[in-house]
């Protein structure tokens, strides 16, 4: 009896097989049966060192700060975070090798002498064929040799939360070196080696130490400090230090981000004042009353720079992040760095583009391949080109970080598509959809030709 259930108990359940077979889904697509292609989400990790740029031989990674030996016109290019200082040589564009290890200083380790860490302004000086420059989160000021870049002087300031110097501009006139900071302001004199003392009250120090760059005339008479996006003058005394009392402010407007990064005077003509401004960068030129200090956009050409990617050309000024920028008195030119773009552009005083070294025909020293996520969608690209890649499946992309810009909150997932009223699927993006996280593309037959590299 018990044999004849077990065998009615296996008809049984042969039977509710059979029938839940006969109501099973289809085999998924690309599973070998048919000719169903696959479905592929290519999905790139954009967080952390995605976003790294990938920089040509002479190009400068998110430069800083740029000055220049007059006499030889070679570069000195101030890079972001512990990518030290790059020397360029000006006459064929080429990094000096003999300068630090192949070309860029090495001090970028805890510890070291002149350690560079996130350095904000760089200045050259003749006397002692020396290049200066300070650290920002570092709280250093630093000298290095010019010819190999190695250590000669370092004077370390307040540092640890909330007495942190963060020293971010730098300026040297007639032998006297000055380094304003968020704890004081720092007065040398290179000839003598000894620090000038200055006296100061809580306005002037939180409004210098907060500036962006410093600037002084030279007949050395008035301090021009670039705050924002207001430029503040002081009368300076004989003794070399500013009175505490502000002679006169004026603002400034630009396209884009409106910060002042640099400002620089023309070499012969103490009334023109070039300046640079960040993100929308761009490069201008005002007229400073003789009288009043007061400056206005001067007359002619007096701002250029394009947002675009491309290489700067006397027809296309591409300018992203105008960050540094030099006056060349001996060379007739001013010298700017793109931190986006990772090069180095040259204009005459009229704010025309002229060719860098021997060679007329180049204009720009350095430049950027892109980030390695540029990077990655190019070789994804390039193997997507294979056709017999894409006769067997169809294609999607995607992007995606565990957090956000400095560990923000996001919002992920996907909760639909926008369609942005449009019958071209190439403007259809994913809801949410942010530089963190993103379905871009659409899984479809034309998936792949949707990826932009």
């Amino acid at each position: 009896m018990k044999k004849f259930k077990f065998t009615i108990y296996k008809i049984l359940i042969f039977f509710v097989l059979l029938n839940c077979s006969a109501f099973s889904k289809p085999l998924p697509p690309g599973s070998g049966t048919g000719d169903v292609p696959a479905n592929i989400l290519i999905m790139l990790d954009v967080s952390g060192s995605m976003s790294e740029q990938i920089i040509k031989g002479t190009g400068l990674k998110r430069p800083q700060s740029i000055d220049v030996d007059p006499a030889t016109g070679n570069i000195f290019g101030l890079q972001y975070a512990m990518d030290g200082i790059k020397k360029i040589q000006w006459s064929d564009g080429q990094v000096d090798t003999t300068f630090g290890v192949n070309g860029v200083t090495d001090h970028n380790s805890w510890g070291v002498d002149c350690f560079t860490y996130y350095p904000r302004e760089v200045k050259y000086y003749a006397p002692t064929s020396s290049v200066f420059y300070v650290s920002y989160y570092g709280n250093t000021l630093s000298e290095i040799s010019s010819e190999d870049g190695s250590c000669k002087n370092e004077w370390v300031f307040s540092s640890g939360w909330p007495n942190s110097s963060y020293i971010q501009q730098l300026e040297i006139k007639n032998d006297i070196l000055y380094a304003p900071h968020r704890q004081g302001f720092f007065v040398y004199d290179l000839t003598a080696k000894q620090e000038i003392s200055c006296t100061y009250n809580n306005a002037f120090r939180d409004r210098i130490g907060y500036g962006q760059d410093i600037l002084i005339d030279d007949a050395l008479e008035y301090m021009y400090v670039a705050y924002s996006d207001t430029i503040y003058v002081y009368e300076l005394e004989a003794s070399g230090c500013p009175s505490n009392t502000v002679f006169a402010e004026w603002s400034t407007t630009s396209w884009g981000w409106p910060y002042i990064e640099s400002i620089d005077f023309h070499p012969s003509d103490p009334t023109i004042m070039y300046m640079t401004t960040g993100w929308g960068g761009r490069l201008k030129k005002y007229s400073i009353d003789s009288t009043t200090k007061v400056g206005t956009l001067a007359s002619g050409t007096n701002e250029v720079g394009t947002w675009c990617d491309d290489a700067a050309t006397p027809s296309q000024i591409c300018l992203q992040q105008a960050t540094g920028m030099v006056v060349d008195n001996t060379n007739n030119r001013i010298l700017v760095t793109d931190g986006r773009l990772a090069s180095v552009i040259a204009f005459d005083f009229d704010l025309n583009l002229i060719s860098l070294g021997d060679d007329p025909d180049v204009y720009v020293y350095g430049g950027t391949l892109g980030s390695r996520m540029d990077g990655a969608k190019t070789a994804i690209k390039s193997i997507l080109d294979d056709s017999s890649l894409l006769n067997a499946a169809n294609y999607g992309f995607a992007v995606w970080s565990y957090t956000g810009w400095g560990g923000s909150s996001i919002d992920y997932g996907y909760d639909g598509w926008d369609d942005k009223g449009t019958a071209s699927t190439t403007d259809d993006e994913a809801i949410p959809c942010n530089n963190d996280n993103c379905l871009n593309v659409r899984i479809s037959d034309n998936g792949a030709a949707e990826i932009k590299a």
